[in-house]
């Protein structure tokens, strides 16, 4: 007995993806999987993948990643941020992706009225540097700012955090993410 209230006409559709991983045991299927679903049958305009791209964090890493993407989503634009296991071997600057992406760390789109913010983790927390840097953090207020009478949405890879504000680490304690 339960139906969909009327929302009116679909403005567009997008794909949602996150911690490809891309070197994990499966991930190479499943990847190329999700990229052939969403542009061929859910018909998606463009796909946000939202971090953890690479286990590793190593240049042949991401140029696995880009071919993956460059077969499987040819004609489909991808945008993308970066996770931990993207900057766990160093701390990212501004322009760490745009070699094998074309993206900055952190930029903007809009589709039809929609910002959508893409805001990449600068640093595996503890390890390389702090999550975000100062100069990530101000973008994201300024651009926040710039659209404030608009939709925004944030993508972002986004850690679990203990009661003490500390990353929340697996590996301690035996859990999974």
């Amino acid at each position: 007995n339960m139906k969909m209230p009327p929302i009116g006409e679909k403005l567009y559709s997008f794909g949602a993806l996150s911690d490809i991983h891309l070197q994990y045991s499966t991930a190479q299927e499943d990847f190329q999987r999700a990229l052939t679903y969403l542009n061929n049958t859910e018909d998606v305009e463009f796909i946000c993948i939202c971090g953890d791209l690479t286990d590793n964090g190593e240049i042949a890493d991401f140029q696995e990643y880009v071919e993956y993407v460059n077969t499987y989503s040819e004609d489909t634009p991808v945008y993308e941020v970066t996770g931990n296991h993207d900057v766990q071997t160093t701390q990212a600057s501004f322009d760490f992706l745009k070699p094998y992406t074309g993206h900055n760390l952190y930029y903007s789109f809009t589709q039809g009225d929609d910002v959508f913010i893409m805001f990449g983790m600068t640093a595996w927390p503890g390890v390389t540097g702090e999550i975000f840097s100062q100069e990530s953090l101000q973008w994201l207020y300024e651009t926040l700012e710039d659209n404030r009478n608009k939709r925004c949405i944030v993508f972002q890879h986004v850690l679990r955090f203990d009661g003490s504000g500390k990353p929340y680490s697996p590996a301690m304690t035996g859990d999974l993410l």
